[in-house]
């Protein structure tokens, strides 16, 4: 769940019963919250900043990859698919999809091309 407060972002968990934990606070505008496959990892996309976050349960620290990558979504327990974004000038957060989606394995932080094609985002592999 996620909070906002005075320029803060707090995302927090909370159990069948009610009990929260605050995992994390950022100034980062973080949206699409998507856990990995094993449920250790969570994914996000920061849109303004054409960027997206990994935050990690365990070790629990959020690290952001990027910098022409959003809209993330989980291939494997080490990998992601984003899509590519450019810069452009239209409404929102100033940046658009480019058609080209690719995965990163943020353990070793190769990337490779998974195809072009006009879909908005990475979404689009569901």
């Amino acid at each position: 769940m996620e909070t906002w407060k005075n320029g803060a972002h707090s995302w927090t968990k909370m159990d069948m019963t009610g009990h929260s934990q605050t995992l994390f606070e950022t100034t980062d505008f973080l949206t699409l919250p998507r856990f990995s496959p094993d449920g250790t990892k969570i994914a996000f996309s920061d849109e303004p900043n054409a960027r997206f976050e990994i935050y990690d349960l365990s070790t629990q620290k959020l690290r952001a990859y990027g910098p022409r990558e959003s809209w993330p979504l989980w291939m494997s327990n080490v990998s992601v698919a984003e899509s590519v974004v450019t810069r452009c000038n239209c409404e929102g957060t100033g940046y658009e999809a480019t058609g080209i989606v690719d995965t990163m394995n943020f353990y070793s932080g190769s990337i490779d091309r998974m195809g072009i094609s006009q879909t908005a985002d990475a979404d689009a592999l569901y």
